[in-house]
C-alpha cells in the first residue's frame, strides 16, 4: 500500500489491482499513517529511515514520483 501510494497510484488503481474496494484501500492507508505517527512519537525521522533501510535524508532528498534508486 505504502509503496503504491508513494509511486502516486490512486486508491482506485490499488483497489482494482488488489481486488478490494477503494474504501478498503483508503482504510489500509489510514492504518499505515497511524502506525508511522505512533512510531514517530517515540523515534526520530532518522530512526524511521534506518528502519525502512533508507540512506540518511532518503525520505526528503528525492521527488516521490521518481523511481527508487
Amino acid at each position: 500500500m505504502l509503496a503504491a501510494r508513494a509511486r502516486g497510484e490512486s486508491f482506485r488503481g490499488i483497489a482494482r489491482r488488489l481486488f478490494i474496494t477503494e474504501k478498503t484501500a483508503s482504510g489500509y492507508m489510514d492504518q499505515v499513517k497511524h502506525k508511522f505517527a505512533a512510531y514517530l512519537r517515540e523515534h526520530s525521522p532518522a530512526d524511521l529511515e534506518r528502519a525502512l533501510g533508507l540512506e540518511p535524508a532518503g525520505l526528503t532528498d528525492r521527488d516521490p514520483r521518481d523511481p527508487p534508486p
